[in-house]
């Protein structure tokens, strides 16, 4: 099961998502109890827009592992996806309790509280995104966003700078 989800790992990391939830679906075949599986499988099939499918991995996970942080990161960012940003928030919030160090649950939880227009705490989530992990382009780039919707361009463009800077080829901060 193990050499399954780690090549849907990488079958994911590269783009290959119809092969990578197929190696996670063998994998839980292999393993039908191990809720990491669960959790990968449903990052991959919410990266295809299969919101449904994704959401029923991800509480499946937490159902396995109610402790599990990343599924919760996880089953949040599908809610999100789909506009559902009260439940994606809880979902980010318990993330944050069960691991308070979540980098991307606190830029995640920041993006959906900037879509509920309440922009104050969303920077605060997104600089406390940066302060767990600065070397991080993507939570520079979030934080860019808000700051931009904010009307705080100065702001805003030192942050897409910094994405840049650590990331170069990180396209959506161009």
């Amino acid at each position: 099961a193990e050499a399954h989800n780690n090549l849907g790992t990488i079958l994911q990391e590269t783009n290959q998502l119809e092969k990578a939830i197929v190696s996670y679906k063998r994998a839980i075949e292999l393993k039908p109890d191990n809720p990491e599986l669960y959790s990968n499988l449903g990052s991959a099939l919410k990266e295809l827009d299969r919101f449904d499918e994704a959401a029923e991995c991800c509480r499946r996970a937490i159902e396995l592992k109610p402790d599990y942080a990343e599924a919760y990161n996880n089953l949040g960012t599908v809610l999100q996806e789909e506009g559902n940003f009260d439940e994606a928030i809880a979902n980010y919030k318990q993330t944050i309790k069960l691991k308070p160090d979540h980098a991307r649950a606190h830029s995640n939880l920041g993006t959906t509280l900037q879509e509920q227009d309440n922009t104050q705490i969303a920077v605060l989530n997104c600089r406390q995104a940066i302060t767990l992990d600065p070397d991080h382009a993507e939570l520079h780039n979030n934080l860019g966003a808000i700051l931009q919707k904010q009307e705080r361009i100065e702001e805003a463009i030192t942050s897409y700078d910094r994405a840049i800077e650590l990331d170069p080829d990180y396209a959506e901060a161009h």
